[in-house]
């Protein structure tokens, strides 16, 4: 799907013609204040950081998120053009994995996070990027309105990855530079930022940089690491030259964790780990998104996982088979 079209819809008739709505429909997601109540808010646990949550906004109308959709599809990078290959996030064909592994072997890392990164990209920098598309004004005001929650990009709405990626277009070229100059490598997955080389630059140049384009470094998140030390980019090791590696400490964790649930039942080892409330069903789906990116990263990692994940599999639908059928006999059913 070409981006073109964007400069053919000039006025809220167009663009509801366009996104498969009516104008009034249009216009009231757009402009009815305050937008809040057009989203769920949901608070995600991280898989580091003890009581630490991730909150993502999730449009809690059909249409609306249908129209997120098809504008999502139409932000993505399309034939002809792509990001650079310093932006690792929201691209097809690049992920975590391909992140880290423009990193491998580094003598210095220096490892930062965007604070609040989709909650400081605004509504102004939003119109900008429709504008550069081929918008009008009056067009591009409509469609930031509609990407946005309140004046700012929303996490977890299905526009909102792409759009973030054309805001930053500025900002990475302005970090790239700043590598370039300094002879290293620099990648942005979404707010995770990194450097690598045998010299990196000062922090304070990179939070400099940040500032400029409207972010702020969070100072906790940023710092460097040196070879011979742990050296992580978004969450996998990057000391071996020969891959990215998950952390041994979670592998060790996810292989007693297989070992137990299937020895002994996923239910029964859920109670005793003090999980016994947790969904049985969800407990192996995260435990089979787990293996599954292992294997991404680590083939050879999970070759002894995966018998112990089929077993538990295996338990867990032959127990619900068990208890349909005592709901059966006590209901008289034959």
């Amino acid at each position: 799907m070409a981006l073109t079209p964007f400069s053919r819809i000039r006025h809220v008739g167009d663009l509801a013609l366009h996104l498969g709505c009516s104008p009034e429909e249009l216009l009231h997601f757009a402009n009815t204040q305050p937008q809040r109540q057009f989203y769920d808010l949901l608070r995600i646990p991280k898989r580091r950081g003890r009581d630490k949550v991730r909150i993502v906004y999730r449009a809690n109308e059909e249409s609306l998120a249908r129209m997120h959709k098809t504008l999502a599809g139409e932000l993505a990078p399309q034939e002809g053009e792509d990001f650079d290959e310093c932006v690792q996030g929201f691209v097809r064909d690049r992920s975590i994995v391909t992140n880290a592994r423009k990193h491998l072997g580094c003598k210095v890392l220096l490892h930062a996070d965007i604070q609040n990164f989709f909650e400081s990209i605004t509504l102004a920098q939003v119109m900008s990027v429709f504008e550069t598309l081929g918008c009008n004004s009056g067009v591009a005001a409509l469609l930031g309105r509609l990407c946005t929650l309140d004046g700012f990009l929303p996490q977890g709405a299905h526009a909102s990855p792409a759009l973030a990626n054309r805001v930053c277009l500025h900002l990475d070229t302005d970090l790239k530079q700043l590598a370039a100059r300094h002879g290293c490598v620099y990648t942005r997955y979404a707010d995770d930022i990194a450097f690598s080389g045998d010299e990196v630059p000062e922090p304070q140049r990179v939070e400099a940089i940040l500032n400029k384009h409207g972010f702020k470094l969070r100072a906790e998140k940023c710092r460097i690491q040196r070879r011979g030390h742990s050296q992580f980019v978004t969450g996998l090791s990057v000391a071996d030259t020969q891959g990215p590696r998950y952390s041994r400490q979670a592998k060790r964790w996810l292989r007693l964790v297989l070992h137990y649930a299937s020895r002994y039942g996923l239910e029964n080892h859920l109670k005793r780990t003090g999980r016994g409330s947790a969904n049985p069903k969800l407990a192996y789906a995260e435990l089979e998104g787990m293996v599954r990116f292992l294997r991404s990263v680590e083939p050879r990692t999970t070759e002894r996982m995966n018998p112990l994940l089929a077993e538990i599999g295996f338990r867990l639908h032959a127990d619900a088979r068990e208890e349909a059928h005592e709901g059966e006999d006590e209901n008289g059913e034959p």
